[in-house]
């Protein structure tokens, strides 16, 4: 199970890359690309789309940084310290609320997509348990 979180982490970095830095034209471009090819497999149209996408990016950026305060905490506290697992349960407190704030939003989003099929499409671009869940079966079959 630790090996599937360090590499959930591992791929949350690599996906949230340009998130993280400050965004040029290009990412911008790929990252409302990424969404439009996102939204056409879920077959879900504006404006949720594009709001839901919003919430889908900031909730890989709220991922990526849980995962820096953590690496921060063992880098300033040292590796199971009690000092670390006191900062790393203040970053864990911390990305619970965001973790949240975006499911909050994403239920008000998507509370206003009219199709029924379409609000549990919503969801599943913007919810942080359902992002969680297809990325780690992506990532299982990948083992495969």
């Amino acid at each position: 199970m630790k090996t599937v979180v360090v590499l959930f982490v591992l791929v949350l970095t690599l996906i949230g890359g340009a998130a993280a830095g400050k965004k040029t034209a290009e990412a911008k471009k790929v990252q409302e690309d990424t969404c439009k090819k996102l939204c056409l497999d879920k077959k879900l149209k504006e404006p949720a789309c594009k709001e839901s996408c919003a919430l889908n990016q900031r909730f890989k950026t709220v991922s990526i940084e849980n995962s820096q305060c953590s690496l921060k905490c063992s880098e300033q506290h040292g590796l199971g310290s009690p000092a670390t697992r006191s900062c790393e349960e203040g970053c864990i407190k911390k990305y619970e609320a965001e973790a949240a704030e975006v499911t909050a939003s994403c239920d008000a989003v998507c509370s206003k997509v009219k199709d029924p099929h379409g609000i549990e499409k919503c969801k599943e671009i913007c919810t942080p348990a359902l992002i969680l869940k297809a990325l780690e079966e992506a990532f299982q079959r990948a083992l495969q």
